[in-house]
């Protein structure tokens, strides 16, 4: 079955205002307020709710998969069904959540409320935000509540070199790309990141080099790691993310910490060469390309006061990085 097919039955009740069962919006406008009451008895199916709205929701059968999207309002949600899947994503309203069912998974993600939570089944697990709050009255066997944690890895991290202090940077895009400069190496690639973790776990990180220019990076190498596969184990503290070789245990081999955001407006920009930057003069040290007048740029090293010698900034606009001398 398609994902835009919705199940068993789907069914729009109005409630309207002279007296019906069904629910009817407390305000004092005379609209009236549809309610899509969906049933999942299947098995096997996978579903999405996509479009915004009022529901009543009921899953009642074997190895199903729901997803319902954000900013919607559940009047009711009753899982009684088994090894049913539900994923409830941000900024949902939940009244009432009964599930008496056997061994279904169901996760809730950011900002999204749970006035009434029962539990009478066996076997059911629940994922929640660690800072949810969300909790449940159980009734039931063997209900697990499990708090989870989500961070981002997108953004501009750097490693200075204690001894030469030559500053390698990471820049993990909203797209799933990975640019890693070092000195003159230019690194890209492609990643994978586990977004989401249960609480105090660490998030896998996959990386594939796709191309590298092959130039000496901050360790005086000149090497091509296109083809290379990193898999890495992600601990964020505070400003500051620790690389692990592995899930759980030993110590961090490599700890990246995150530029300060401050940005600085291209004010002049002549033959991709010279450029003005907070009102200081930079000159590139080859061709900065596409460095345009009012692109936002952020230091990733030297300084954007014209105290330094040489610099590196990255164009917030087109994602590239440019070297240049400071005047």
């Amino acid at each position: 079955m398609k994902n835009i097919a919705l199940l068993s039955a789907f069914t729009f009740l109005a409630a309207c205002s002279g007296g019906s069962s069904s629910p009817t919006p407390e305000s004092d406008s005379n609209q009236d307020l549809e309610v899509n009451s969906v049933t999942i008895s299947g098995v096997g199916l996978t579903s999405n709710i996509n479009e915004q709205g009022e529901y009543s929701l009921t899953i009642s059968g074997v190895d199903n998969i729901l997803s319902v999207q954000e900013n919607n309002t559940i009047s009711a949600l009753e899982i009684s069904g088994v090894n049913n899947t539900l994923s409830i994503q941000e900024n949902n309203t939940i009244s009432a959540l009964e599930i008496s069912g056997v061994e279904n998974d169901v996760e809730i993600k950011n900002n999204t409320t749970v006035s009434d939570f029962t539990v009478s089944g066996t076997g059911n697990t629940i994922f929640v935000p660690a800072s949810s709050g969300i909790t449940f009255s159980d009734t039931g066997v063997d209900n697990t509540l499990i708090t989870t944690t989500a961070n981002s890895i997108v953004g501009t991290w750097k490693y200075t070199y204690p001894a030469s202090q030559c500053v390698e940077t990471y820049e993990f895009n909203a797209n799933g790309t990975v640019n890693v400069t070092s000195l003159d190496e230019v690194v890209v690639g492609t990643y994978t990141f586990e977004d989401r973790v249960i609480t105090d776990d660490r998030h896998l990180l996959s990386i594939t080099f796709t191309s590298d220019n092959g130039l000496p990076d901050c360790n005086g190498l000149s090497e091509d790691n296109t083809g290379l596969n990193i898999t890495s184990y992600i601990n964020f503290t505070s400003a500051v993310v620790e690389w692990f070789n592995e899930s759980s245990g030993g110590s961090p081999f490599f700890t990246l910490s995150e530029y300060a955001t401050a940005e600085y407006e291209i004010e002049a920009a002549d033959n991709d060469e010279s450029f003005i930057i907070n009102g200081e003069q930079y000159e590139a040290k080859t061709y900065c390309f596409n460095m345009e007048v009012g692109d936002k740029v952020v230091f990733l090293s030297g300084s954007a006061f014209g105290a330094c010698a040489s610099a590196e900034v990255l164009n917030l606009k087109t994602n590239n990085t440019c070297r240049v001398w400071c005047e």
